[in-house]
């Protein structure tokens, strides 16, 4: 994964809107993993331009978990959620040592789904 994102958190965003259409933001956000439907809500509107790192995490988590194993999925959206999970990853505004951690959590997260 390289460190500049190449897409936006708008492609996140129509993903999202798309499953909402398909069954409910509630039901979204529990998929998810969000403790409240109102914070999706509110990035759903646009009210929340950047969420907090560990929300986009969820959102990646989640949008990977949807897609990886459906037909079509496009290699753009794949690269969406690695960039999330590596934006998250490498936070530099955070320690050393809470990278470190977090890169092994996703690496033990993709070792035990395989």
């Amino acid at each position: 994964m390289t460190g500049a994102s190449r897409f936006s958190v708008d492609a996140l965003r129509d993903a999202i809107r798309k499953r909402v259409a398909e069954t409910s933001l509630r039901e979204v956000a529990a998929e998810i993993g969000l403790p409240s439907y109102s914070a999706l809500n509110r990035f759903l509107h646009g009210d929340t331009k950047s969420p907090h790192p560990r929300t986009r995490t969820l959102m990646a988590e989640w949008y990977y978990r949807r897609n990886a194993t459906q037909p079509g999925v496009q290699r753009q959206e794949i690269e969406l959620a690695k960039a999330l999970l590596h934006a998250w990853a490498e936070d530099r505004t955070k320690a050393k040592t809470v990278r470190e951690r977090r890169r092994r959590e996703i690496r033990d997260e993709f070792s035990e789904s395989e």
